[in-house]
C-alpha cells in the first residue's frame, strides 16, 4: 500500500483534495511494531499523530490498566496534537501491527500554511474526539446501571 492511498483511506485526510493528501504524505511513513511494543507512551512529549493501518492496540492508563481496544482505521495521538504534546496514555501493539506515522511538527508547519488543510484536519480530529467521548458515555452508563 502506498503512502497516498493509505492516507487517503484513512478518515484523518476526509474533505481533502488529492493534491493536499499528496502533499501530506511528505511528511508521513510507515512504521512496524511488534506484539507488545509501545507505539506512544504516556507523559512522553510529542504532536505526531498514527493512523493504525494492520493489527490492533491497547490503549493504558499510566497503571496499566485498559482503556480502549482500537482497530485499523484509528488515530492515535490526537489528545497530545491537540493539547501541549503531552501523552495521555499508552498505546501498544497487540501482536504485529502497521501503522502511518505522520510528523507533528511538520504537520504544524503545513496546516500554518495551508489553512485549508488545517481546518479539514482539525474537523477530522474533531470527529474522532467526539467519538471516543461518545463510547465513554456509553461505556460509564454501562458501568453505572450495573451497581
Amino acid at each position: 500500500m502506498e503512502l497516498i492511498e493509505a492516507l487517503r483511506n484513512s478518515y484523518l485526510t476526509k474533505g481533502m483534495t488529492d493534491d493536499d493528501v499528496k502533499e501530506l504524505v511528505a511528511l508521513a511513513e510507515f512504521v512496524e511494531r511488534d506484539d507488545l511494543q509501545d507505539i506512544v507512551h504516556a507523559n512522553e512529549v510529542s504532536f505526531d499523530l498514527y493512523v493504525l493501518l494492520d493489527g490492533h492496540v491497547e490503549v493504558t492508563t499510566e497503571s496499566g490498566d485498559i482503556i480502549s481496544r482500537l482497530k485499523p482505521g484509528a488515530i492515535i495521538g490526537e489528545f497530545a496534537f491537540f493539547e501541549d504534546g503531552v501523552r495521555t496514555a499508552t498505546v501498544m501493539s497487540v501482536g504485529k501491527s502497521r501503522l502511518l506515522h505522520v510528523n507533528g511538527a511538520k504537520l504544524m508547519q503545513h496546516i500554518d500554511a495551508h489553512p485549508s488543510v488545517g481546518m479539514a484536519l482539525y474537523r477530522n480530529l474533531g470527529r474522532t474526539l467526539c467519538d471516543r467521548l461518545r463510547s465513554a458515555n456509553i461505556q460509564i452508563e454501562r458501568l453505572v446501571s450495573s451497581l
